[in-house]
């Protein structure tokens, strides 16, 4: 099963496997998890996968990916020309 914890309320809520939608207290995030599959929903920053750990592992990679990205420099070369 599915256990995630909410970074906001510091609910821990966990899939049951039903495909039951089950909520944080303060509504930022939620599971939904069959024997099929699993759904997070909630952006990733509100959230932190507490089991299993190949899921945990998967969304702190993204997370860190993301965060490498916000860091990236971007150049914008502008060209201006009077005709």
């Amino acid at each position: 099963m599915t256990k995630i914890k909410c970074n906001k309320c510091g609910d821990i809520i966990e899939g049951d496997k039903k495909g039951t939608y089950i909520e944080c207290s303060c509504k930022t995030i939620a599971i939904d998890e069959t024997e099929y599959y699993y759904r997070i929903i909630g952006n990733l920053e509100d959230f932190e996968v507490l089991e299993p750990e190949n899921t945990r592992k998967m969304f702190e990679e993204e997370k860190q990916r993301r965060k490498e990205k916000e860091n990236e420099k971007t150049w914008v070369v502008c060209f201006l020309s009077r005709i």
